[in-house]
């Protein structure tokens, strides 16, 4: 309950800067060097998130990210997911945009029955 009201509390804070993607390469400035964004979805169970990404030296806009999701339950940390990503726009024209997001996962599930570790490409 505690972990609750503290993520809840965390959300409401951090949505008063949150911009509506997870890097929107229209609000990104030449001067601007980190981001963070905190994430809030439902796929299979209830999931909160956290993200931090620095950019690079590079002539492309190009930034490194890592990102730690949670599902919520019993235990705040039995399922997890962590990625590490390398986020860069490749082209843009106007209000359109083509960018590229590869990055390697790291996933954590738990349950009764199983513990299951598992890491992959996305």
């Amino acid at each position: 309950m505690k972990y609750r009201f503290i993520i809840t509390a965390l959300l409401i804070v951090f949505s008063l800067r949150l911009y509506a993607q997870d890097l929107n390469w229209g609000q990104v400035r030449d001067q601007q060097t980190h981001f963070v964004a905190a994430k809030f979805g439902a796929d299979y169970a209830t999931v909160a998130g956290l993200s931090y990404g620095q950019r690079l030296p590079w002539k492309l806009q190009t930034f490194l990210a890592v990102d730690l999701s949670s599902s919520f339950g019993q235990d705040l940390l039995d399922d997890w997911k962590m990625r590490f990503s390398v986020q860069s726009e490749l082209w843009h024209s106007g209000r359109l945009s083509l960018g590229i997001k590869p990055g390697f996962m790291l996933r954590r599930f738990d349950s009764n029955v199983a513990r299951l570790f598992s890491t992959g490409v996305d």
